[in-house]
């Protein structure tokens, strides 16, 4: 039996939410939970242990920054890695997106199937042929 992952998306954008979903359709180990804001993001991540987080910078209420930082409090398994997927991602923001317990910042618009190989590599998924 193979083992099977959860990953966290935490976004505001109806678009986003379906472009993971069709992202991730072919990742079958793969189970995705959504949120639409930061709250969300951290009470879901307490009932669900995600094996990885994919968190947007700006929703409403409590930002991804702030999530961050409270979800690697809380839950501080180095093994979950916490992304942020942002449109307005630039340089100057990893060193504070480091800070607040990001492994990374993705830029919008990104690459479908290099996100899906990207996610697959990070759970060490090997990917259907």
């Amino acid at each position: 039996m193979s083992k099977s992952y959860t990953i966290l998306l935490a976004d505001d954008d109806p678009e986003i939410l379906a472009l993971f979903e069709y992202i991730l359709a072919p990742l079958t180990q793969v189970r995705l939970e959504t949120v639409t804001d930061g709250s969300e993001a951290i009470t879901r991540c307490k009932e669900v242990q995600p094996d990885l987080i994919l968190l947007d910078h700006e929703m409403p209420g409590l930002d991804g920054f702030s999530a961050c930082q409270v979800i690697r409090r809380m839950y501080p398994n180095p093994n979950c890695e916490i992304w942020f997927v942002t449109g307005r991602a630039m340089e100057s923001d990893l060193p504070m997106a480091q800070e607040a317990g990001a492994t990374c910042i993705i830029p919008k618009p990104f690459d479908p199937n290099k996100m899906r190989n990207r996610i697959a590599q990070a759970l060490g998924i090997e990917l259907p042929s």
